[in-house]
């Protein structure tokens, strides 16, 4: 049976599954613009910053430690971001700067 989309689907008792992997080198995530990432989730400029180095996996002494803040004001940004962007963990956050990564990359493609 072919669907709407013109996949095949087999009945065979089996359930319809699906998979999106997106594969994101955590070094290169720096490369987003900083205005992106801040216009994504209406962040301000200092919450993009923390949010963009705690989603490459730095713990919050060592984001502290990078951008030369204090561990209490990293963690009240990444309160502010959890909160903007509907997620609790860095996991969470690391998922949706990749996604950022992907859209951007997305839109780079010729425009009509």
């Amino acid at each position: 049976m072919i669907n709407a989309h013109g996949l095949t689907r087999l009945d065979a008792g089996v359930k319809v599954a699906a998979v999106l992997l997106f594969v994101v080198d955590p070094s290169n995530q720096r490369s987003i613009p900083l205005e992106q990432i801040m216009d994504a989730y209406g962040r301000t400029h200092a919450e993009a910053r923390v949010a963009l180095a705690s989603s490459s996996g730095n713990t919050t002494i060592g984001t502290a430690q990078s951008l030369g803040l204090s561990s209490n004001t990293i963690k009240t940004h990444l309160r502010r971001v959890f909160a903007k962007t509907a997620t609790g963990r860095q996991a969470e956050l690391a998922e949706l700067i990749a996604a950022l990564v992907t859209v951007r990359i997305g839109d780079m493609g010729p425009r009509d």
